[in-house]
């Protein structure tokens, strides 16, 4: 622990997100606190730490009194409340034994969070090879860390207190590539939205990645209500009022949520559904709905957030519901045999199966997602793209359907 690097760290991340004043903040494997009690410093609304380790737990209570901590595991944080930043320090994402681990971890992070909120992990350059720090209060700590696998390094840890061993542990952790996180980030409701390089006092290299929430990528906590009303005319939740906001770029929405995220997940019954889907994606919308009588719960234009240091914004896709394993194979098929060869310099559509999650829910779904090819491609380059990636698409289904 360091004082003065503590506060770098924190002053770091305060700026990467765009300052924390009046934001819920939640601190993954906060450890003995010192970054949490950091943060409150930059008044949000609240600040949260979560550690699964009892002593560490305690500790931070003890030192830090002033900032609340709670003894949980960090899946567990949905059940908090909805935090506007989270930050995952010491590359604790990274100890996973899978991609598919860390996937269903960020996913579980994804359900805690608003549309456009934003995650910082770090994650560390680890060289094989031993290592020690201390000691302090006569306790020193030492690493044997080793290759395990293609992907994967193999960590035993060693504790010694006054020269004598008193706990010993292997742990695993994912060696990932930038690339290889963007694909994982991005089947987990997340965008990288930013990411850069970080020294520490001792000589530590680790970088920080900022990912931000996926529009849409949210769940239906009323999936139940919403199919019945996709099939129903007369159910009451087609009766709904809802006023439609338009925004300076086209882009709309229904007013408020209807949801848990903002995706049009207005029934094909409801007065207002073909309004509220954005103009750009709306055709793309018509064909899945009216030429094969498939279920959207969700679609997206691309939202722009904000335009410093550039223009950061959700992908434009649209997602499928669907009611079985075979169901679900059979829909994938079919859109990917139709955007097969699609793409140019600045979108590439793929088809992304996964689970819409919720807390009554977990159905099978398939997304179309006009993903662009890099972070700093231009809005409008992107938008003209992904224009003309939606017209081809629909013109294939529709030749399909035929």
């Amino acid at each position: 622990m360091n004082a003065d690097e503590d506060t770098a760290v924190v002053e770091r991340i305060v700026g990467l997100v765009g300052g924390v004043v009046g934001k819920r903040v939640a601190d993954l494997g906060s450890g003995c606190g010192r970054y949490a009690a950091k943060l409150l410093a930059h008044n949000p609304a609240a600040v949260l730490g979560v550690e699964l380790s009892d002593i560490l737990a305690d500790y931070s209570r003890t030192r830090y009194p002033d900032s609340p901590v709670a003894r949980d595991s960090f899946t567990n944080l949905a059940a908090r409340g909805s935090f506007d930043v989270v930050i995952a320090l010491s590359h604790l994402l990274f100890m996973s034994t899978s991609r598919e681990g860390l996937t269903s971890d960020l996913r579980h992070i994804r359900g805690a969070m608003p549309d456009y909120g934003l995650l910082v992990i770090e994650q560390f350059e680890i060289s094989t090879g031993e290592r020690s720090w201390g000691p302090l209060d006569g306790v020193t700590i030492s690493e044997d860390c080793r290759v395990n696998g293609t992907s994967q390094l193999c960590h035993q840890f060693t504790v010694n207190a006054q020269g004598i061993r008193v706990d010993h542990e292997t742990i695993s952790s994912l060696v990932l590539p930038g690339q290889v996180l963007e694909v994982i980030a991005r089947d987990s409701g997340f965008l990288v939205s930013d990411r850069l390089t970080h020294i520490a006092a001792d000589g530590q290299k680790s970088t920080f990645w900022v990912l931000r929430a996926q529009k849409g990528f949210n769940y239906l906590s009323d999936l139940g209500d919403f199919l019945e009303s996709w099939l129903e005319d007369a159910h009451e939740r087609n009766a709904l009022s809802r006023r439609i906001v338009v925004d300076d770029r086209g882009r709309v929405r229904p007013e408020g949520t209807v949801a848990w995220g903002q995706g049009a997940s207005l029934s094909r019954n409801h007065p207002d559904f073909i309004e509220c889907l954005e103009p750009a994606i709306r055709p793309l919308v018509m064909e899945i709905v009216d030429g094969w009588g498939l279920v959207t719960y969700s679609s997206c234009d691309g939202h722009l957030v904000s335009m410093e240091p550039r223009p950061d914004y959700s992908e434009a896709y649209v997602g499928v519901i669907t009611f079985s394993e075979t169901h679900n194979l059979a829909v994938a098929r079919l859109l990917e045999s139709c955007i097969a060869g699609c793409g140019g310099e600045a979108v590439v559509p793929t088809v992304r199966r996964r689970e819409l999650l919720g807390p009554h829910s977990k159905v099978a779904v398939v997304d179309i997602v006009f993903a662009r090819s890099g972070p700093d491609i231009e809005w409008e380059r992107y938008a003209c793209e992904r224009d003309r990636e939606t017209a081809v698409l629909i013109q294939r289904l529709k030749d399909a359907r035929s």
